[in-house]
Formats: C-alpha cells, sequence, structure tokens
C-alpha cells in the first residue's frame, strides 16, 4: 500500500460466553433423527475429545454430525462438532406457538423471527406474544432402509441380555464353524460372554444364542447383523442367565418382508392407543379387533385371543409374555408401567421410511382419532401429541395443538387434542396418512372436498416462497419463565451456527460481521448468519476462534480510505499461546465488555496478553441495549455503569500495559476512544459521533425503547461510530513498529 500509514491492524479482546444453552430434554434434529441434549452430550463423553473441565464442560466430537438447520430462507444441513454442558442456576424460559410446539432455553438465547420483512434474531427473553417466528413446515430427514431398520432392531434388542434369538439352519451352521475353526474359549472370552463355556458352547450347537453376544460375534466375523435379522427364526426372552431355575419367555418372529413390517407398524400404531402396559387391545371396531389378531398370528407368530365381556369392550390378549412387552419398550420406548402418563413418541421413528411411519400413524388415528371439520387425534399424553405433531412433518402436514378440560366421573382432567386442518394440509394427510376404518376415511374425503386454505398457518408472504423453501411463519402465544435445569447444554454448528430443537431454529451472531457489514463486504441483512472470520481448518474444527483470521476492510475517514485488518481473537483461555500469536499480528486492540456483566476473566486473560505484547486498546462497551430494556436503568445510573467499567479497564491498563505508556493509553469517553452500542442490533455512539451527528442519548433510549432499533442502527451505524475510533485512536504499522519490534521481536 502507497500509504501504510492509513494501515489499522486490529484484534478484539474479549470474552466468549456460552450462556445461550438449552433444556435437556429437548430434541436435537440429526439428519438420521433426533436426539434428547442430553443423551448427545453423553454419546460425546464417550466418544469425543475433552476440551474443556469445569463449569462448561466440552467435548469435540471425533466426527461432526449432520444437523438440520437454517441458511438462505430454507432448511439445510450443518455439521455439528462440540457439545457443551454448562452448570446453570437461572430460570429458563419456555416459548410456545400458537400450533402448540413448545422449547425451553435460556433467556438470553436467539430465535429467529420475521420483522418488517426481514429475518432476524430475538432473544428469548425479548420474545413478545404475536411475533412471528421462522419454523419449519417439513423435517427433511434420511430414512433408513429396511436393511438399516433391521441391523438398528437387533442392536437395540442387543442392549437387553435377556433376549435370546434363534438362527435357521444354514447360518446355524455357518457361525458353528466359524466359532469352531476360531477357538470356542478364545472367541467366548474376547466377546465376555456372562454365561458359563458349557452353556455357550451348547447355544452355538443349537443356533441359540444371547442376541447381545451374538452381535459381537457376528461383528468379528464380519457378518452382516441384517443377515442375522433375516435368517433368525424367533427369539425370546429368559431373565436369568443360568441353565436351569427360570423359563425362557414366548417365542415370537419378527417382521422380515416390507409388507410385514407395514402391518407390524400398523399393529404398533394401535398399541400406542388402545393397547396396555400388559400387551392388550380393547376396542368395539370389530376390523380393527380382527387386524390385531391377523398381524399377530402372521407376522409375530403368536396367537392372541379374543374376550368378550357382556356389555364391556372386547379385549384381545396378544399373548406374546415378556418377549413382546420388552421388545416394544426396547426399540420403541413402549412404558412397562403407567402407560397414560408415560407414552411418548419414540426417536426410531423419525428414522424409519416414510411407508412404514404411515402405517403406524394409521394406526394410531384409527383407534383414538376422529373427524369432524378436522382431522383430530386426543390424548392425555401432550408429550406423545408434540412428537406426532413432529411426525407428521416428516410428509410435511402440519397440525396445531389444542388443551381442553373434560369431565369424568365428577373428576375434571386436562385432555390434548391434535388437529390438522385446512385444504393443503389435509391432502397431505389424506395422501400420505389417512384411515383404515371406512366411515373416517370417508369423512375425511367429504371435508377435504369443502376444505379451504388454512387459517392457522397460511400467511400470504410475497417475498418469500415459504411453500417452496418448507418454512411457515408462525405467531408466539406465550413465552413464559419456568424452573431452573441444574445443567443446560448447547451445540456449535459449522458455517450456519444454528440448528433445529423441537421443530424451532435457535441462532447466534458476533460483532465482526456487523462491522464488516456496514464496510460493505458483507449485506446487512446477512450480517450475524456467518462468521466470515472463521476460515482456518483448525477453527473450524474446534469452533472457537483459535488463530484470530485477518478480514480486511476499507473506510473512508475525513475524506481519505484505511485500510483496516481485523482479527477476531481468541476468547478462550484454553488458547493462550495462539492469543499470543494473534496480537503479535496487531497493532491495536478493541475491548469488548458486556455493559451488564462487565469484565469477564477471559476478557482480561486476552487484554492482559494484549497489553504485555504492546498492542494499544479503545473500548467497546457492548449490550447497552439491556440497560435501558431489561434493568431499565436511568440515563444517570447508566453512566455511572459505563464509569465502572472505564474505570475497571483503565485499572488493568495501568497494571499491565508498557512502563512508557503508562498514563497514555487510558480509555476515555471524552476523546472518543469509548463507544457504547449494541453489537447485535448494529448501533453505537460515542463522543465525537455525537457531537458530529447531533443524535443524543435521549434519542437512543427513546428509539430502543420503542424497539425501532433498525432506525437508529442507521442514525448511528455500528460500523462508522467503531472503525473511526480505530483509525483515530490506534496507531499504523508505521508507528507501532517503532516501538514493538525491539521489545517483542
Amino acid at each position: 500500500m502507497q500509504h501504510p500509514e492509513r494501515i489499522r491492524n486490529v484484534a478484539t479482546s474479549s470474552h466468549v460466553h456460552h450462556g445461550k444453552c438449552i433444556s435437556g430434554k429437548t430434541l436435537i434434529f440429526l439428519e438420521s433423527g433426533p436426539i434428547t441434549a442430553k443423551e448427545l452430550f453423553e454419546i460425546a463423553r464417550k466418544e469425543g475429545i475433552l476440551q474443556k473441565k469445569g463449569q462448561e464442560e466440552v467435548y469435540k466430537l471425533k466426527k461432526p454430525l449432520s444437523v438440520l438447520t437454517y441458511k438462505n430462507g430454507t432448511i439445510s444441513r450443518g455439521l455439528l462438532t462440540h457439545v457443551w454442558k454448562i452448570e446453570n442456576s437461572d430460570e429458563l424460559i419456555e416459548v410456545e406457538t400458537k400450533d402448540g410446539r413448545r422449547v425451553r432455553v435460556t433467556p438470553e438465547h436467539k430465535f429467529l423471527i420475521l420483522k418488517n420483512g426481514k429475518i432476524e434474531e430475538k432473544e428469548a427473553r425479548f420474545l413478545e406474544k404475536g411475533e412471528l417466528l421462522v419454523l419449519p413446515s417439513y423435517l427433511p430427514l434420511v430414512p433408513s432402509n429396511l436393511k438399516e431398520l433391521k441391523s438398528l432392531f437387533l442392536e437395540k434388542l442387543s442392549e437387553d441380555y435377556s433376549f435370546l434369538i434363534y438362527l435357521q439352519e444354514e447360518l446355524k451352521k455357518k457361525i458353528h464353524k466359524k466359532i469352531v475353526d476360531y477357538g470356542r474359549e478364545k472367541i467366548w472370552k474376547e466377546i465376555g460372554s456372562k454365561v458359563d463355556l458349557l452353556s455357550f458352547y451348547h447355544g452355538v450347537w443349537k443356533g441359540r444364542y444371547r442376541i447381545s453376544d451374538l452381535v459381537k460375534i457376528a461383528r468379528k466375523f464380519g457378518i452382516e447383523l441384517s443377515r442375522i435379522y433375516d435368517e433368525s427364526a424367533y427369539i425370546s426372552y429368559r431373565k436369568s442367565i443360568k441353565r436351569y431355575g427360570s423359563r425362557t419367555s414366548v417365542k415370537i418372529k419378527l417382521p422380515k418382508t416390507e409388507k410385514e413390517f407395514i402391518d407390524f407398524f400398523y399393529l404398533l400404531g394401535l398399541l400406542f392407543c388402545d393397547g396396555s402396559v400388559n400387551a392388550t387391545f380393547d376396542n368395539n371396531n370389530s376390523m380393527l379387533l380382527g387386524k390385531v389378531i391377523q398381524i399377530s398370528r402372521k407376522v409375530l407368530g403368536i396367537n392372541p385371543t379374543l374376550k368378550k365381556y357382556g356389555s364391556r369392550c372386547p379385549r384381545i390378549h396378544l399373548n406374546g409374555g415378556l418377549t413382546l412387552k420388552v421388545l416394544l419398550n426396547r426399540i420403541f420406548d413402549y412404558p412397562l408401567k403407567s402407560k397414560a402418563k408415560n407414552l411418548k413418541i419414540p426417536a426410531i421413528l423419525f428414522k424409519v421410511p416414510l411407508n412404514l411411519l404411515s402405517s403406524f400413524i394409521r394406526g394410531y388415528f384409527d383407534t383414538d382419532g376422529s373427524v369432524h371439520q378436522t382431522a383430530y387425534v386426543s390424548s392425555a399424553s401432550r408429550e406423545a401429541l408434540e412428537g406426532l405433531q413432529l411426525l407428521l412433518l416428516r410428509f410435511g402436514c402440519r397440525s396445531y395443538i389444542r388443551e381442553k378440560i373434560v369431565e369424568l366421573k365428577g373428576r375434571k382432567f386436562k385432555e390434548f387434542i391434535l388437529n390438522v386442518s385446512g385444504r393443503e394440509d389435509l391432502e397431505k394427510f389424506l395422501n400420505f396418512v389417512g384411515f383404515n376404518v371406512d366411515y373416517k376415511q370417508k369423512k375425511l374425503e367429504e371435508i377435504y372436498s369443502k376444505a379451504s386454505f388454512s387459517k392457522i398457518f397460511d400467511f400470504k408472504l410475497s417475498f418469500i416462497n415459504v411453500a417452496e423453501n418448507n418454512i411457515v411463519f408462525f405467531p408466539v402465544a406465550n413465552v413464559r419463565k419456568v424452573a431452573a435445569e441444574k445443567f443446560v447444554y448447547d451445540f456449535t454448528v459449522e458455517s450456519t451456527h444454528n440448528f433445529l430443537a423441537n421443530g424451532f431454529f435457535i441462532h447466534n451472531t458476533t460483532l465482526t460481521d456487523n462491522l464488516m457489514a456496514g464496510a460493505g463486504m458483507l449485506a446487512e441483512e446477512m450480517a450475524g448468519k456467518v462468521m466470515y472470520t472463521w476460515f482456518d481448518p483448525e477453527e473450524r474444527k474446534r469452533q472457537l476462534t483459535v488463530y484470530g483470521a485477518n478480514v480486511s476492510m476499507v473506510h473512508e475517514y475525513e475524506g481519505q480510505d484505511y485500510l483496516i485488518n481485523l482479527l477476531d481473537t481468541p476468547g478462550h483461555v484454553d488458547f493462550g499461546g495462539d492469543v499470543t500469536k494473534a496480537m503479535r499480528a496487531a497493532d491495536g486492540t478493541i475491548v469488548l465488555v458486556d455493559a451488564v456483566e462487565g469484565i469477564m476473566p477471559q476478557t482480561e486473560t486476552v487484554f492482559r496478553q494484549a497489553l504485555r505484547e504492546y498492542v494499544k486498546p479503545v473500548l467497546f462497551i457492548n449490550k447497552t441495549d439491556r440497560l435501558i430494556k431489561e434493568l431499565k436503568l436511568t440515563p444517570e445510573q447508566m453512566m455511572e455503569r459505563f464509569e465502572r467499567i472505564i474505570k475497571d479497564v483503565n485499572v488493568l491498563i495501568e497494571k499491565y500495559c508498557p512502563p512508557e505508556f503508562k498514563g497514555k493509553w487510558y480509555v476515555s469517553v471524552k476523546d472518543g476512544s469509548v463507544a457504547i452500542g449494541s453489537a447485535f442490533k448494529r448501533w453505537a455512539i460515542s463522543i465525537p459521533f455525537l457531537q458530529k451527528s447531533g443524535v443524543t442519548l435521549k434519542e437512543v433510549i427513546q428509539l430502543t425503547l420503542e424497539g425501532k432499533e433498525d432506525e437508529l442502527a442507521k442514525k448511528a451505524p455500528l460500523h462508522q461510530v467503531v472503525l473511526d475510533m480505530i483509525i483515530r485512536h490506534l496507531p499504523s504499522p508505521v508507528e507501532a513498529q517503532k516501538y514493538r519490534i525491539p521489545k517483542i521481536w
């Protein structure tokens, strides 16, 4: 560059704070299906690499997971790389939408909202009833094929050592020979079988194995689990591992063909509604009773019995014993006790092929479902209906949940109802699900023929093709505080920095993005949607700013162009050596301090290192909008808060800056080396800017309180204030090298 005096090499000194977290019960939607936040953390703990231990426990996944995310107006996929578990004592915020979706998050967690025709982010604590959230109207999950599903069934059953499997003759002989050739005792020891050697080999000879043992043997010899499944004769359940003293439960077959799986999942849907924990089925419909008996015999190979008790509802005993009951529990989370209280939709249903899912939902609606103006199903379990609501999104079929009070024998109970309404969603329900019960199917076809477009879901928005992008804008129904949970969880997702949780998109942003937006490097509407400085491969792996990325911006100041190289410096003490590397490339630093929390330990650590490396500071007091909206401070109280922060920063400067600069590097409101504002809302002010622009602090407070922060960002743009401050107060390399080179090189 011809004018090196117009260059500024600037780093950030800040704290990376993971306060944006979710409840451990929240469903995180991986591309392969959902898993709770707590379960995902436990997987990371077992299989990941520990990055940090303490109040924040962080694991890096050895192999990133594909997760559903929001990107450029549509549902996309991102890579989930890190998992966080964080101690928590604060209340959570529960957000509920008008269609009945719910999620619990920490107050700082951000949601995507639609405002003035733009997608923006808003913290949970500031959400208001009626605001439109960006939600998925379709879940593009990748289903398992039948072969994968069979393997998954065996893996699930292998988690309970009591399950036995009996092989057909050909595979029985093949595995027997492999075990004899390899060494009976050797393989017995290697798989860690819990039965004694004699019992183990007797089982091998008969083609009978504990499923847990056989899964390990199959992997040892390279035999696909799907083949084990296909060439099984039947399975049973035996609690004891001793040869004598306990009975083996009923032998049942597993579904093998696609038709058998479709029938089995239909039976499963029937049991989820009108089944009991004892694997009985109660219903008055003769067609459904016949289906249960037929499927039980043909698919499972068991002999159910039908009992009638006068005027009472007929009951079928499936007669599958413990084998069937525990199979349903292990694979499908079917309750072993208190069904109404414990029933929920199992995660495996988000992985199965769509024709099997259709069959399950059809069975569910054939029992507890009805048709009257809408297609609906009722349940005492809201959790079960919330799961069903998400399952329907696999077909792009939207539904909504309502609560009502019912009275039975003088007692009042809560009942929950899931409704499918509107022409578009009724059409999808009709095409993908429907009813096997004739009169319900005819009624469904009738209401569909008369249906108009949904009053609940169909917003006419000309500026975005929501149907094509599988996005729906849906109003907030309630925002309420709920009890704290001891631990909360967060997840690092590359590139998009958001993930799908309980049917919601949840998001993050940074200061660097918004500075670059103002400088023209990013479109303003994309600021906060990409972390532009995160280019280093190691950084992308760790999802932290490790080395500090060099981003160049041109900014005009007093009629001349300046080149600003901005380094987004590490805020994690884990990377102390890399902080030093980053600071040696910088001549100045922006110290970012939270207006509410003050100087955080990590900020102090990075700032201290900057001063030791002869890096001159300026100060930006961030999240000033929280003082106005959340704490509702008066202008006088705000000034007291700013003065305290400035004093704390100057104490650190006095303590750690080079001796020759003591008293010279202090930051001050008066000289403009301090700016205040909101990086997220893209506004900032300083004394020089106020004097130049005529904007007043009173005006800033008023616009913030009125929610007109877009207008404020135009009157007091973040990039102009902060970049002006950098140019005015931080040295060029020409100036800085005079005193830095002799000291640090």
